[in-house]
């Protein structure tokens, strides 16, 4: 009995365990079934909130976009005085620029530009209210009216630089970008699935929407009417609307909660779009309430409410996955980055701010970075493989630097930008970095050396303007010297200046080449034991039409970096063709001598290099016998086997090759063993030390015994005294080149005075 008894008691005690359970599962489920949508809301709300973010910030990006163009090209605008200066200025940037149109109003209110532009920009509406926009810093962005290339009337976002000229004069750049653009991205589409997007004025009317929008709202001209419309009648809306309209008016950016009429919550968000002029947003997410027939489960039998409770957690459950699958989505759309599979520029932006916060006492470093002459990679192997380099930048990043404080994206092509700890471990954290990549892309077949240009800049604690960091990392990387095997360079106020003389090299150089600014000088080589001329070497300079020059130092190192320096070596070796063919046709009236020309690194690591020499000289009918080619010494550096093989392929079609710069590197004899070489120039500063030094003079002396061995001619270069041609005449040199025999002069002057034959 006591046994029965005592399981009855635990029978009992488990029954009461299990009812009490079931009263507070019934409990929780009406008290979730009422609050459910509360929870919903919330979720979703802070999901679509991070979405209306990214969208502002799609705007935002554009409006600093054009006002990074504008400071770009306002100092080259502003130094032109010829109106047809500024329509090529503003020809080539719509060529090169895509999505964004430019104008430039002068004085007397007239527009410059292409025709195509004028024709377009007469139908602004806003133009003539230019005068009196309220600028900051002499810019400002403002919504405007325009009609585009299919004459159907668009809003957008127009940037506009005041330029006071010296002359006292006011005149005006203005750039353009069509806001449906931005708004057909998807982070617009996909909210225009859950609500309603605009950019609206400050007083309210609508500049630019998404496409539902009007489908929605019955008052087309004003955002604000058009929400108050739809709220309810009572004191609590009211405010809301009130609140909504002072903020904007003040340029409060918030998340507001409105009560509709039809029983419905929503939310509006709103705030101004940064770095505008009376520019705001406003987001209206529709918020349904929860349905009848959940509601009406609440007041049915205890069985249902179990029933009930099981249909919840299923929902529950699905939800959980359904939002984390959406959240993935979300995230891919907006902060991943298909080429390398790491997040992008939109998520470094947002996330480096938050980094900087919460490692307060770790010194940081902004680097922009970009892989050296990688469009070559891609014409090499293709896009697949120059891909998998690109992944790998991002890979090796996240195995080798810290995931928590340091982050790596990329930003567009082959340029990258990252946040590091500036300690004592970073040149070996670089370093392995650096190996890592170059591994992953010899496993993948891929030989290219793998070289990254970087510009470095130190973080202040004070700092939070991520675009200047941004730009300053970058402004450094423009700097480095690509022509050394030094490739990074920290940002100092010597760099700004330094930028700003590349930059106005870099703005002329294209119409400079068109124009013929650039000039084929040559100098005399001597044979010094024979007293007479035995050939020249082909030298660049840049002389304006004005008569005015640019020095080969100020703009040489700035065409290696940027890679002119290609197109430059070519019109230099067709221009040399041209004369050839031009001495040719006088039959005998001048003496034609080998003219040597350089070949730079940049040039040779083009796998079509060969192929683009040999139509040239065929072009022509050239006599390549009359044309050596010079390459710099430390190209083989990390590129022998690449050398090699083209300097092969260049002898091959009978030119004669010669190593520039012999004796300043490290590893000259091992070349020398290794490529077959017709002439060694003998670099200035070696054998100016022979003069002095013994071992000097006996290092030199047997280097040329070993190249006439090795049936190698040689020319020293840089000789400027009778002293020097004596010691090298003693030595057994024969030819030379330098200051004392013929500076570099014009290559018709050139001729005339050391090849013309006398009759």
């Amino acid at each position: 009995m006591k046994k029965g008894l005592g399981s009855d008691k635990s029978i009992a005690f488990v029954l009461w365990i299990a009812l009490g359970a079931l009263v507070i599962c019934v409990g929780v489920t009406f008290l979730h079934v009422f609050d459910i949508e509360n929870v919903f809301e919330k979720e979703m709300l802070k999901s679509y909130e991070g979405h209306v973010d990214t969208a502002v910030n799609e705007v935002a990006f554009q409006v600093n976009m054009i006002r990074n163009m504008m400071e770009s090209y306002t100092e080259n605008v502003t130094n032109l005085r010829a109106d047809e200066d500024i329509e090529d200025i503003i020809r080539e940037q719509e060529m090169f620029t895509n999505g964004y149109d430019f104008f430039y109003l002068d004085s007397n209110g007239a527009l410059v530009g292409s025709e195509e532009s004028k024709r377009h920009a007469q139908l602004y509406y806003e133009i003539s209210q230019i005068p009196i926009y309220s600028f900051s810093d002499n810019y400002t962005c403002v919504p405007a009216q325009s009609y585009f290339n299919d004459d159907m009337s668009r809003n957008c976002i127009m940037g506009v630089k005041r330029l006071e000229k010296d002359n006292g004069n006011i005149e005006y750049l203005i750039i353009r970008k069509d806001l449906t653009q931005v708004l057909n991205l998807d982070t617009f589409n996909y909210l225009t699935t859950k609500g309603d997007f605009a950019i609206i004025s400050g007083n309210g009317n609508i500049i630019a929407a998404t496409l539902n929008y009007y489908d929605d709202f019955d008052n087309r001209e004003n955002f604000i009417s058009s929400i108050q419309a739809k709220t309810a009648d009572t004191n609590k809306a009211k405010k809301q609307i009130s609140n909504i309209k002072k903020n904007i008016y003040t340029k409060i950016s918030d998340r507001t909660k409105v009560d509709l009429a039809n029983g419905e919550r929503s939310l509006v968000c709103y705030g101004e779009v940064p770095r505008t002029h009376d520019m705001y947003y406003m987001y209206y997410f529709k918020s349904g309430t929860i349905s009848n027939s959940i509601r009406g489960a609440t007041t049915r039998s205890f069985i249902m409410c179990l029933f009930m409770i099981l249909i919840l957690l299923a929902m529950i459950v699905f939800i959980w996955f359904t939002l984390n699958e959406s959240n993935d989505v979300i995230v891919k759309l907006a902060y991943r980055d298909e080429v390398t599979g790491g997040y992008n520029f939109n998520y470094f932006r947002m996330k480096v701010g938050s980094i900087l916060q919460a490692h307060k006492e770790t010194p940081f470093m902004m680097l922009r970075f970009d892989i050296m002459n990688f469009r070559y990679i891609n014409e090499s192997y293709g896009h697949d493989k120059a891909d998998i380099v690109l992944g790998a930048t991002i890979r090796e990043f996240e195995k080798i630097f810290d995931k928590r404080k340091e982050l790596c994206v990329r930003v567009n092509s082959d340029q990258f930008v990252a946040l590091v700890a500036n300690d004592m471990g970073f040149d070996d954290r670089y370093l392995r970095y650096l190996k890592g990549i170059t591994d992953e892309a010899n496993e993948n077949s891929i030989r290219f050396p793998i070289r990254l240009k970087v510009g470095m800049y130190q973080v202040r604690k004070e700092d939070r303007d991520i675009d200047m960091m941004i730009d300053r990392a970058n402004a450094a990387r423009k700097s480095v010297d690509t022509t050394t095997n030094n490739l990074q360079a920290i940002y100092s106020d010597n760099i700004v200046k330094t930028m700003r003389k590349v930059d106005a090299i870099e703005s002329e150089m294209e119409k400079a080449l068109r124009k013929g600014e650039f000039k084929v000088f040559i100098q005399p080589k001597w044979d010094i034991v024979k007293d007479e001329i035995i050939g020249g070497e082909a030298l660049v300079r840049w002389i304006k039409n004005d008569g005015s020059m640019v020095y080969p130092s100020d703009f040489i190192p700035v065409f290696e970096s940027n890679g002119f320096i290609e197109t430059l070596d070519f019109y230099m070796l067709e221009q040399l063709c041209v004369k050839l063919k031009e001495l040719t046709a006088e039959n005998g009236k001048y003496k034609i001598v080998p003219i040597s020309v350089n070949q730079s690194r940049i040039l040779i690591n083009n796998p079509d290099y060969v192929k683009n020499v040999e139509k040239v000289i065929k072009r022509y009918d050239t006599d390549v016998s009359k044309i050596q080619l010079e390459i710099t010494e430390n190209l083989f550096f990390d590129q022998k086997d690449k050398m090699i093989e083209v300097i092969n392929s260049l002898k091959a079609l009978g030119f004669d090759m010669a190593m520039d710069d012999f004796g300043s590197g490290y590893s000259s004899l091992n070349i020398l063993k290794d490529i077959p070489f017709d002439i060694l120039k003998i670099d200035k500063d070696f054998f100016d030390e022979a003069s002095i030094s013994n071992a000097s003079t006996v290092i030199l002396k047997k280097i040329l015994e070993m190249a006439k061995e090795l049936n190698i001619d040689v020319i020293c270069e840089g000789v400027e005294t009778q002293e020097q041609v004596d010691m090298l005449r003693d030595f057994g040199c024969h030819a030379v080149q330098g200051y004392f025999y013929g500076k570099p002069i014009a290559c018709e002057e050139f001729y005339e005075t050391y090849c013309l034959n006398k009759k």
